[in-house]
């Protein structure tokens, strides 16, 4: 049987759904994608379960978000604009 360890609960980074999650290369940092209605990004510190900035797509949806492996602290978009 399969042990999945800790869970974690984040309040605040989207008012429905994340459809996506991703940590930053050196496992400090988790990004959030909220889907409808919001689409909010919003980077953690994951540890401290601290929200340390949020965005807001104004323009369209952005349906995913990754860290960069080669450049620390830049995320990759898709689906929209910031």
């Amino acid at each position: 049987m399969a042990s999945y360890g800790n869970t974690l609960h984040f309040e605040r980074g989207s008012a429905r759904l994340y459809s996506n999650l991703d940590f930053s290369p050196d496992g400090e940092l988790l990004a959030s994608q909220g889907g409808e209605p919001d689409y909010i990004i919003t980077i953690w510190n994951w540890k401290e379960h601290k929200i340390i900035l949020r965005l807001k797509s104004y323009i369209s949806e952005v349906y995913r978000v990754k860290f960069s492996p080669y450049v620390p602290g830049q995320l990759t978009s898709c689906g929209g604009y910031l």
